[in-house]
């Protein structure tokens, strides 16, 4: 019996990236995203099942390792912006 509390995302390397930005399996394996609020978190055991299966595709993360890495930034999709809030300065009425 083996009690492990690590837990992991999961990057599909075949999602690309999103800039610079690792895609990481959604929650509910929806997908991908590089936002590590919308990531789903496995379990070892779940993680090894995955990357085991498809170890080309799919590479396991810790958690902890992601969370506390100096590279996470807090960053805006631009699909999600409506271009009528822009403030523009340089318009004429």
């Amino acid at each position: 019996f083996k009690l492990n509390f690590m837990k992991y995302y999961i990057q599909n390397k075949n999602a690309g990236f999103l800039g610079n930005a690792i895609m990481f399996w959604k929650k509910g394996c929806n997908g991908y995203t590089a936002n590590l609020d919308n990531a789903e978190i496995f379990s070892e055991e779940e993680a090894e099942k995955i990357c085991k299966a498809n170890p080309g595709k799919n590479k396991a993360w810790s958690k902890e390792y992601i969370d506390n890495n100096e590279g996470i930034q807090r960053i805006i999709d631009s699909q999600y912006l409506d271009y009528e809030k822009i403030k523009e300065f340089n318009k004429k009425p």
